[in-house]
């Protein structure tokens, strides 16, 4: 008998109209965000303004994902859902007014908005699963929910650069477009099976340092753990320095937006393939081999855009294409080993603390260009360079690692 005739029709039902608002959620949160870095994008303060916009995205989760954590346990997750999406409505309406007035800086304070809304949005959708499914469907439900997250951020990122070209000018129709969606995704939060509270009589505590502390703790005394949240972290900032590069080369190289989105989508679509093929190949086992290998293509293939200067749409799209491969044989087996070794206590509270020190990765990648660009005077293809260099610096630390005995010892188990 197939699984889910076993599961209750209200709780797959319930199931399924989480994954729908994820998935519109994601859309939204990058589609508007590359919408307003292909504004920027033709305005003098463009080298200041992009990667800002890069920094306020991420600094709502490094902020407040702890705390939205505590609400997701005081509070029913379905509340805490419902209430997420009619903020987004609320702040896309405001976003509608940002484009009307071509106001940077309101703009900029929606995207900070958005990213607070999806940052209480996550700790609710993960804690969703285990209530709508049942324990033996947890896995194919994660992997669901990430695959359509995954499939979301791609579209997001392409169809902003088709939005952009449709409604240049007229950016407020794409805010129109946007708000749309958000009713929809409102519509199917509500759609979403009702459930308790996990803790109502949880205290909320405002200061969210001393459970950060303790799960930092956790993580440092584990070395192997604490380097696999390292590794990941610094994927997280090198994919946004990336993408960094990408719009403002494509922007160099006077590509039309959708083509700069589109090298964007290839960079995402190469980082999904490689993933599946080194879940695939893995066979249930954490292989670490896979992450020198991951980093060595990752290098050469970097190297590759300021070695060749590259200068064409497909060139630069198979390059990128070839990035994300490699970054999907580099992050998998981390990713495995961070979900995997921590006692099972204190697991979601160390996979908390991980997603926020990859998001300080994120933040990080804004800086890192902008003080490239803006006080070192690099070029965009000598910043590549520097993204190349940055991953040869890690790959020689991981071999360096993988000879310890420790490691030699996790890759036999």
């Amino acid at each position: 008998m197939d699984a889910s005739a076993e599961q209750p029709k209200h709780s797959l039902k319930g199931f399924w109209s989480l994954f729908l608002t994820q998935f519109q959620g994601a859309f939204n949160d990058n589609a508007f965000k590359f919408i307003v870095i292909f504004m920027v994008l033709g305005k003098a303060t463009a080298d200041e303004l992009a990667p800002l916009v890069g920094f306020v995205f991420a600094v709502p989760f490094i902020l407040f994902s702890a705390f939205a954590g505590q609400l997701a346990t005081r509070f029913s997750k379905r509340t805490v859902t419902v209430s997420t999406k009619v903020a987004e409505v609320g702040i896309m309406i405001l976003a509608i007014l940002g484009f009307v007035f071509d106001s940077d800086a309101m703009l900029v304070v929606v995207v900070f908005l958005l990213s607070t809304q999806s940052a209480f949005f996550g700790p609710s959708k993960y804690g969703l699963l285990p209530e709508l499914l049942p324990e033996k469907r947890l896995s194919w439900g994660n992997g669901v929910i990430q695959f359509g997250t995954t499939i979301a951020i791609i579209a997001g990122t392409v169809i902003a650069g088709m939005l952009y070209e449709q409604f240049e000018g007229n950016q407020h129709w794409s805010g129109v477009v946007l708000l749309g969606l958000s009713f929809a995704g409102l519509l199917l939060s509500t759609r979403i099976s009702k459930v308790k509270p996990a803790a109502p009589e949880h205290r909320m505590q405002v200061n969210p340092l001393p459970e950060l502390a303790n799960s930092f703790s956790i993580i440092r005394r584990d070395r192997p753990l604490f380097l696999a949240v390292i590794g990941e972290s610094y994927f997280w900032l090198l994919g946004a320095l990336l993408q960094f590069c990408v719009m403002f080369y494509g922007k160099y190289l006077k590509l039309p937006e959708t083509e700069i989105s589109y090298m964007n989508g290839a960079l995402a679509c190469g980082i999904g393939i490689g993933c599946f093929l080194t879940g695939y190949l893995s066979r249930n086992k954490i292989e670490f081999r896979f992450v020198p290998i991951g980093l060595i293509g990752l290098t050469i293939s970097i190297l590759l855009i300021p070695i060749l200067q590259l200068n064409t749409y497909p060139s630069m799209a198979a390059c990128l294409a070839a990035v994300g491969f490699f970054g999907g044989f580099y992050l998998v087996p981390l990713a495995t080993m961070i979900q995997q070794r921590p006692d099972t206590k204190v697991k979601g509270a160390v996979i908390a603390l991980s997603s926020t020190i990859s998001f300080v990765g994120v933040a990080l990648a804004s800086l890192i260009y902008y003080v490239c660009e803006k006080h070192l005077g690099f070029s965009l293809l000598q910043i590549f360079m520097v993204c190349g260099f940055m991953t040869l610096v890690a790959g020689a630390c991981i071999i360096k690692t993988s000879m310890n005995p420790e490691w030699k010892q996790l890759n036999k188990s």
